[in-house]
């Protein structure tokens, strides 16, 4: 299906889940405003981009103004904004709160909450005017605690409960709360190799057994979801946790033509 003249927002998009979502989102013909921190890695992946317009801007969603900015590049580039990503997020610091330093704590919630809450404000008034929608990357740790990630995990049930607030205060634009599970990228590879040491030894294995296992879900097939989502989740859907796994998902990729070839 083509997606033409549809206009997003992704953050983190230099690896992982966003610079997938980027890279499918250009096939379906969107133009995209990306960001991440990693300039080079930006620059390469919009080189790759073809057949639509790319704006990329390097920069920190944790810096103030940083948002607003973006946005405001953002707006005046692509005409609009029909989607607001926010996959940008941070895993570290990982260890014990008795162990994590107060300005690493602060710094991974400016990262995953104050960041996209500032981006959320901006862009709204785009997303009232073309009804448009608001994802939030979320995590099963937003609901579940996991030992040795608590900035994350408060920063995640922070994000998803702002989800929450902003599907009830803005009922022109679709707020949903994305989960991908356990997924190939970085964040499980850091996991991976400086957790062992800095979470509790059986929490520490379920991942290394997922990976081990062959269980991680592929970055591709997480984005696909997360651009239908994006895309065509229907108002109904404001508020809610929804995960990779849930069928719902899954008939929204097929309807929005973003299933696998």
């Amino acid at each position: 299906m083509d997606h033409s003249g549809k206009r997003l927002i992704i953050t983190g998009a230099s690896r992982g889940i966003g610079e997938a979502t980027a890279r499918l989102a250009a096939q379906a013909g969107c133009a995209l405003a990306l960001t991440a921190r990693s300039e080079d890695a930006l620059a390469a992946l919009a080189a790759e981009l073809k057949g639509c317009a790319v704006l990329t801007v390097t920069g920190d969603v944790s810096e103030p103004g940083f948002g607003a900015d973006f946005v405001t590049r953002a707006r005046a580039t692509l005409g609009g904004i029909d989607a607001l990503v926010n996959n940008a997020g941070v895993l570290e610091p990982i260890g014990m709160l008795a162990d994590c330093a107060a300005r690493d704590f602060a710094h991974s919630l400016l990262v995953n909450v104050a960041g996209p809450a500032a981006l959320i404000a901006a862009a709204l008034p785009d997303l009232r005017a073309t009804q448009g929608r608001i994802v939030n990357l979320s995590s099963g740790a937003a609901l579940q605690p996991v030992a040795g990630w608590g900035a994350y995990c408060a920063g995640k049930a922070a994000l998803e409960h702002l989800g929450r607030v902003i599907a009830v205060e803005e009922k022109a634009v679709t707020t949903v709360n994305y989960s991908p599970g356990m997924t190939a990228t970085g964040m499980q590879e850091l996991i991976r190799t400086a957790g062992g040491d800095r979470m509790p030894p059986v929490v520490h294995a379920r991942f290394v057994e997922a990976y081990e296992g062959g269980r991680l879900n592929s970055a591709e097939a997480v984005a696909r979801a997360l651009l239908a989502i994006a895309l065509s989740a229907p108002p109904e859907w404001s508020g809610e946790h929804v995960t990779f796994g849930d069928g719902r998902v899954t008939d929204l990729v097929m309807r929005a033509g973003l299933a696998a070839p």
